[in-house]
């Protein structure tokens, strides 16, 4: 399988001058300890500052648990996956580790239907980038404990995720995290042979402007981008721009300060008149950044792994082309294409088409036979239930694909198909295309049911 861009809408690359990228998880991509340490100190903060049961200390990180594009419940510890359509899947269900099958219990938390309606849903935060596998992990682990009243101080639900999500936030903020990684570079960085070569044929073959927008430091970007690149790793670019700030960065109208490389200092520069290259930019905005490049929204195409804080703003606020790595792409397209998961695919496709000859069958030339069509029915919708199942285990043994929740996109895939206009599993595969002339065409536009569907292959249209 070739490395892919997929195309959500068009893009014509020729129109492009601009191309900037985040730093972590898009330049740089983490080893699996990453995870783990995140994981462990996050455990150890909750202990220490927030009193949780000593017996945390003997969980470990379990990679094989969560995925991305979960939901955090805060008001019942769980998590789950939810469709696109606003459905919490039946399969995903999740109270700690263990699946919620009671469905009086389900029932009671989400309704018959399981539809979550707005005001509820904006509640059920997403884990949609990499760093919050180990929150999701950290937070079934807790639950479990919970459950088992292992808390002295009996603490709400509620309170207890928030202390979670606040301990692993200050792994991240109080730079603890950047320290260890820029103490230990190799056990953490991935190599990359191919960005150099990506970030000089951007501007020295295809002619566009390169930038870099990260919400990490500047202490960190250029350690972490010295072990990656080189020391000459500035010259790459024709604009940084460290601790971002993003999504703030898309919203507010704030001008940037400027980084001195000597002094180790910041200095407000509220009258800039341009961005120079080799000078390393903070804060700021996108106001500024439009003002000072005099690039429009149709210029730009900026690249990272966050839907939240890189992407969804950058389209929303100001339409920017934007793309998305997503590191899992390769396995599940790989999963996709394996003979067990064709067969279950074909299966699939026949047995729901079994179903619509059926209801047909039954309900036009048997209509006083309903008791056999119920029966039939309900058996072909078992036997569909139990390859989604089965499909859905292939990816993850609990939640199934990132992309799909019960045979419909998932809440995830929505959002990307929403804000994201092309995606990959890696910054590099852009090597594979003509960045001056090659225009992204969707493969599969948005249609309607009542669209036409080509039954013919096109060669039999031209004989």
């Amino acid at each position: 399988i070739n490395p892919e861009i997929f195309a959500n809408n068009y893009v014509n690359m020729s129109e492009i001058k601009a191309i900037g990228f985040d730093l972590d998880y898009t330049l740089i991509n983490y080893t699996d300890n990453l995870p783990i340490y995140i994981y462990d100190k996050a455990k150890e903060k909750l202990i220490n500052d927030y009193s949780f049961p000593k017996q945390l200390h003997d969980c470990k990180f379990d990679e094989e648990f969560a995925i991305r594009g979960l939901n955090i419940d805060n008001r019942h510890g769980i998590l789950c996956k939810i469709s696109y359509i606003q459905r919490v899947s039946l399969s995903s269900i999740h109270r700690g580790k263990k699946h919620l099958s009671d469905m009086n219990e389900v029932d009671r938390i989400y309704g018959r239907h399981r539809h979550i309606p707005h005001d509820d849903l904006i509640k059920m935060r997403p884990l949609y980038d990499l760093y919050s596998i180990a929150e999701a992990c950290l937070i079934a682990d807790c639950v479990e404990l919970y459950d088992l009243n292992k808390f002295d101080n009996k603490i709400d639900m509620p309170v207890m995720i928030d202390n979670i999500r606040e301990s692993v936030r200050q792994v991240h903020a109080t730079g603890i995290l950047h320290d260890e990684i820029s103490n230990n570079l190799s056990k953490y960085i991935l190599p990359s042979n191919n960005l150099i070569q990506l970030c000089t044929q951007i501007s020295n073959v295809y002619n566009k402007k390169i930038f870099l927008c990260t919400n990490s430091s500047h202490t960190y970007t250029d350690k972490a981008l010295n072990y990656l690149i080189g020391k000459d790793w500035k010259d790459l670019f024709d604009i940084i721009i460290c601790s971002a700030e993003k999504p703030d960065f898309y919203s507010r109208n704030k001008s940037f300060s400027i980084y001195n490389q000597i002094d180790k200092t910041v200095e407000y520069q509220p009258d800039l008149n341009q961005l120079v290259k080799g000078q390393i930019y903070i804060n700021g905005s996108v106001h500024a950044f439009t003002k000072l490049t005099g690039l429009k929204a149709k210029d730009v195409l900026y690249i990272g792994d966050n839907l939240s804080a890189d992407l969804k703003e950058a389209r929303r606020w100001h339409g920017w082309y934007t793309g998305c790595v997503i590191r899992e792409l390769d396995r599940e397209v790989e999963l996709q294409y394996n003979e067990k998961f064709q067969w279950l695919h074909h299966f699939r496709h026949t047995t729901r088409e079994y179903l619509q000859e059926v209801q047909s069958l039954y309900l036009h030339d048997k209509p006083d036979d309903l008791d056999n069509y119920h029966t039939y029915i309900q058996t072909i919708e078992s036997e569909l239930k139990a390859i989604n199942s089965e499909m859905s285990a292939e990816f993850n043994k609990r939640f199934g694909s990132i992309f799909r929740t019960d045979g419909h996109p998932s809440l995830f895939a929505f959002a990307i198909r929403r804000y994201v206009d092309l995606y990959t599993s890696d910054v590099t595969n852009l090597l594979g295309y003509n960045l001056t002339a090659h225009k992204f065409y969707p493969k599969h536009a948005i249609h309607m049911e009542h669209d036409p569907k080509t039954e013919k292959p096109l060669r039999e249209f031209l004989l």
